[in-house]
């Protein structure tokens, strides 16, 4: 059984990461984040087992680890919510062993692939236009201070069509973190620097959740608002 995805193309374009000019081909990324049920089955078919699928740093902290953090907390672990308490690791793992059971090169985005999905055309500031609207997004403005379903704000989408890009979950990139922004971006996967993470979550600020926001933390940590969505050169 493969997780059911529906994808949004992308179209070549270019976006402006603290001031330099990203050209971005055109591409195909999840209308989602990656979700508990969609992840279940990676963990199912021994993913975690499978050493090709992790890189060495990966492999290294997973140690004897078969799910991820929050795995069997009700709390947190609920079937259309996006599966959060994910590592970078995992997250690239999942990219791996989609791309074995797919036949197509899945990824995590770069981070001029994420902003230009997210943003568009026109310089926008989040998915759905300039000005933040709590009923578009969760942040901590709706102080439900939890994960909510990927599909609860559809008049949070972007102009291409992808839902949930600003709260709910930080989202893994697959580039090494870099202040200020670079390019090229540096996507080798192996390594233990720290990665990008974009979009905000349930329980940062509105500010945090605009479209040119940037974070980075370790690709080890694992808290309840790290989450990851997926994208290919369709």
């Amino acid at each position: 059984m493969l997780p059911v995805l529906e994808w949004c193309e992308i179209p070549a374009g270019a976006v402006v990461i603290e001031g330099t000019h990203c050209p971005v081909p055109k591409f195909c990324m999840a209308k989602y984040p990656a979700i508990y049920s969609q992840y279940e089955l990676f963990v199912k078919e021994g993913g975690y087992e499978v050493a090709a699928f992790w890189t060495a740093a990966g492999r290294a902290w997973k140690g004897d680890r078969r799910r991820p953090a929050r795995w069997k907390d009700p709390e947190w672990h609920i079937h259309d919510h996006p599966v959060n308490g994910v590592t970078w690791y995992e997250a690239y793992a999942f990219t791996r062993w989609l791309s074995a059971r797919t036949r197509l090169d899945i990824a995590l985005p770069t981070e001029g692939q994420w902003q230009r999905a997210a943003q568009g055309d026109d310089g926008r500031q989040y998915p759905w236009g300039n000005r933040f609207d709590s009923t578009h997004c969760n942040t901590n403005e709706s102080t439900l201070g939890r994960t909510t379903p990927v599909t609860r704000y559809p008049d949070g989408a972007s102009p291409f069509g992808v839902v949930d890009m600003s709260g709910n979950v930080w989202e893994w990139c697959l580039p090494k973190w870099t202040e200020p922004y670079q390019v090229p971006e540096d996507l080798a996967p192996e390594g233990t620097e720290v990665r990008v993470q974009r979009g905000g979550a349930f329980d940062f600020s509105p500010k945090d959740a605009r479209v040119v926001s940037r974070d980075g933390t370790k690709p080890s940590n694992h808290r309840n608002h790290d989450g990851f969505r997926v994208v290919w050169n369709c």
